[in-house]
């Protein structure tokens, strides 16, 4: 699913970061959804950012590649 940046908007989601990126303010009042691949860097960067927390709620969701989508598609159907 894809949506343009003014959809985004209107849902009332306003910041967009990258969770490797360092420099970031703390935003306290805020909640995070994190949208991640499994991958190790990920993962790590996901690790750092929860040790010391720049948001006061996270929501983590994981991309899945279309082969491990697929397999565990099935495995709940």
């Amino acid at each position: 699913m894809v949506y343009a940046q003014s959809e985004i908007l209107q849902k009332e989601v306003f910041l967009f970061e990258r969770i490797d990126l360092g420099g970031r303010k703390s935003l306290k009042h805020l909640s995070a959804i994190c949208f991640l691949r499994p991958t190790e860097e990920n993962i790590q960067a996901l690790v750092r950012e929860l040790h010391e927390p720049k948001y006061g709620n996270y929501y983590i969701c994981k991309f899945l590649h279309s082969k491990q989508f697929h397999k565990e598609k099935n495995h709940f159907i």
